[in-house]
Formats: structure tokens, sequence, C-alpha cells
């Protein structure tokens, strides 16, 4: 067990429910049948999104046994099942049929057009069965007398599922400088991530929990650099290339290529969305100074969040613009959004874009909004610069470093001498394939 670091908790909080059996339901009604009065259960998110709780959580909070009963409404069937009610959407029931016609299960994708049926489509006949092998089956009969099947189980987890919260945002692992330097990430050896599945998984544990990982043993090469990216997934090549290294030397227009001090920040925040893992290796640096400084960015939102929600709702709300520009080499880009950017649907911290450098000056805002937009902004960024939220580490040949660009914030303590650095950039939802494929996670 990591000792003193902090839980990623969704503002909703966390609670168990036990499971209750499945009662055997065997009765086939008409439309024409007396509803049942429906049981309101809601709960409202930090991000004010009303949702329904999961009908699987309404079936463990009711455990009493009662009578059995189904209702075909006129945009709904009604299930009362154990003294709980459920109420599923008949588009919905018929839209996700899962039969060869309406499914391909061979490429997960849905056949069915559902311009073909009126949105006032209503089942015929409903039946819940139990199947040979003890399993609870809704049958439906349409009016043009197509036939969908559900087991009981697959609807509870894909008709108004928990999503307030996914798996990956619930295992992560926050972090300040003291609770990390107590307590470091494992490492992983090159060899070992390069070559065995193993190693992989272990990589990928550590980088989606704590948001950094540290490659070890790798050759200082550029290539072997880029084998420790592309074991992953392949690279996303930008204006700066596909694997590029840098130093002193002013190459590019951009802070990074210079010996001077970078404050933490989110890299690419001039794109469209910004990339997903930036991947550094020191290749060689005769000098002092030049330490990289982390910083959680998750772990600084959630204090923000909990010591100056209104700041919190400010920087959620606030879209800002942001732009690389190089005459030279005739680049010109432009990224949009607010610095704390959120899930569309579960409302839970999805990325951060806080870049301080590349941000430009503000003209969208009037002279009262600016005033609170500079609270929030400031109180954040004293966060961020705070020294008991950055975390720094000597960067030598041999470690590669993987930063996850949408939660930890990167920077660079000022140095000395020569120094070369290798890296590239990946895109998220190569990364979050990854996760979802080799650790089994959610997101």
């Amino acid at each position: 067990m990591i000792r003193n670091l902090h839980r990623f908790i969704h503002s909703c909080g966390k609670n168990s429910f036990g499971k209750s059996r499945t009662i055997l339901l065997n009765k086939t009604v008409s439309p024409k049948c007396i509803g049942i009065p429906l049981r309101q259960f809601t709960i409202v998110t930090a991000s004010r999104r009303v949702s329904s709780i999961p009908f699987h959580r309404l079936r463990c909070m009711h455990t009493e046994a009662a009578s059995n009963n189904i209702t075909v409404n006129d945009d709904h069937v009604t299930v009362l099942k154990n003294g709980m009610t459920i109420q599923l959407n008949n588009v919905w029931l018929r839209e996700n049929c899962r039969c060869k016609d309406c499914y391909n299960s061979s490429t997960d994708q849905r056949e069915f057009d559902i311009t073909t049926i009126d949105l006032n489509i209503s089942p015929r006949k409903v039946q819940l069965d139990r199947s040979p092998s003890g399993e609870d089956i809704l049958h439906l009969e349409w009016p043009d007398g197509h036939i969908t099947k559900y087991n009981m189980d697959w609807l509870m987890n894909n008709y108004n599922a928990d999503i307030d919260q996914s798996e990956w945002s619930r295992q992560l692992l926050l972090w300040d400088a003291e609770t990390l330097e107590k307590n470091m990430p494992m490492s992983v050896n090159y060899e070992n991530f390069v070559n065995d599945d193993k190693g992989l998984k272990q990589g990928l544990q550590t980088l989606s929990q704590y948001g950094i990982l540290f490659v070890d043993g790798t050759p200082a090469t550029i290539e072997h650099t880029q084998k420790v990216a592309e074991r992953i997934c392949h690279i996303r090549e930008t204006l700066f290339g596909k694997m590029w290294s840098f130093g002193n030397d002013s190459a590019f227009a951009d802070t990074a290529y210079s010996n001077v001090h970078l404050r933490a920040h989110t890299d690419t925040t001039y794109f469209t969305e910004p990339t997903g893992v930036q991947v550094f290796h020191c290749l060689h640096h005769k000098g002092e100074g030049g330490k990289t400084i982390l910083v959680d960015g998750f772990h600084a939102a959630m204090k923000l969040k909990s010591q100056y929600p209104t700041h919190y709702n400010t920087l959620s709300r606030v879209a800002l613009d942001h732009m690389y520009l190089d005459h030279g080499k005739m680049e010109h880009t432009h990224g949009i959004g607010p610095v704390l950017q959120h899930d569309a649907i579960t409302g839970q911290l999805k990325y951060i874009r806080f870049n301080t450098y590349d941000r430009l000056s503000i003209s969208h805002l009037s002279h009262s909004d600016l005033k609170i937009f500079y609270e929030a902004f400031w109180t954040f960024a004293k966060l961020i610069n705070s020294p008991d939220n950055e975390l720094q580490v000597k960067l030598w040949p041999g470690t590669v470093l993987l930063v996850d660009n949408w939660r930890v914030l990167h920077g660079r303590t000022a140095f000395t001498g020569k120094r070369k650095v290798c890296g590239c950039y990946l895109p998220r939802d190569d990364l979050e394939s990854r996760y979802r494929t080799v650790l089994n996670i959610s997101v």
C-alpha cells in the first residue's frame, strides 16, 4: 500500500452496495397494462449534471420481496422487480438490439439505422425469462415482428450505467513533492519494458496511477528512446518532428530551447488538444542545474476545488487562447480551452491546459469578469509554483521519463554548460487504448 498518497475521489463520493439475487420473471404483458408509479432517484454532481442513479445500484438498495411486473408505456418499458422500478427507454431498447441483423459482433459496430423506426415506437410484447444457464433474458417483440433479446446483466452494465467516475480516475494516486519523495513510484527496466509484456503492464500501471514513469537502463541514443515510446503506441509527429532533440541552441521559437528556468506548464496548449504523453531522455549534460520539475496538476486542482471552489469553477468555465508562432518555419497554431477541462459525460476532470508562456492576451472578458478570472488564475498558479508541489529530479543518460501531459505539468531549473535532451510526443487516444487493452480498465 502506498502511504500518504491521496486517491482521486469524485465529489459525489463512493458507495458500496451488495448484490441481491435475481428473481425469475416469466410474464407477457400488453401495452394496455396499467402503469406502475416510478420512484425518482437522482444525484447532482459537482458539475451540476443530473443523472439517474444506475438501476444496478437501485436493485441493490431494495432487497425486500415484492410482486414482479412489467408495463409497456408510451415511451418506455417499466420493470418492477423486488420492489425496485427499472425504466427502459423504448427507442434505446430497439436501437441497441444485438441480433445479427442489427449488430456486427465481429467488428463491434452497430448496423441498425435509427431512421428506419418511428421515435414513438413501443414493443407489443415484453417477457422476462430465465435461460437454461440461469441468466435472466428480456424478450421484446416490436410492431414489425422483430425480436430483441437482452441479458439483464448486460442491461445493468450498459443502460444508465455508473459513469460518474471511470476505473482510471478511481485508481489515480495524487501526490505532492513530499509524498512522492517518500514513495517514489517504481521504475521499470528498459529490457523488461521493451521485450516483456509484464514489464509493459507494470510501466503502464505506474504511468496511469502517478502520471509519470521512469524507464532505467535505456541506451543513451535517440533510437533506443524511440523504442521506449513506440512500445506504448505510435509517435505523434508535430511541427518539432517525430523524434526531436534540443539543447540551449534556440533552434525553435520556444523557451525550452534555452538554458533559463522554465516554470511548470502543460506542453502543446496551442494544439486543439494537447498531446497525451511527453517523453524525455537526457543524452548529455556537462554543467550545473537543469533539474526537471514535475507537478501533479490534478492534485493542485483538487486543492483549488476544496479551498476555492469558486475559482475552480471559473477556471473550468473561461476559455483561453494559446499560440505557437514561428515566422521562419511558417508555423502558426492556436489552441483554445479552459484551464480545467472536464469530461462531457462524467463531469470529472479530464485534463489541464496551463501554460503561462503560450497563453495569449485575454480580449473576450469584461472588466468585472477579468478581475474574477485573474483571482482564480493567480491562485491556481501559486499552487502550481509552490515548492510543496514541485518534485525536482535530475535526469541522467540512461533514464527515460514519460509524463502524462494531460495531468502532470513539467518544467526545468536553469542550467549551465551544454545539455542535450531528446524525446517525442504520444497521442492521448492511443495511450488510453493501451490502458484498456493492457490494463483492462475503462478510461
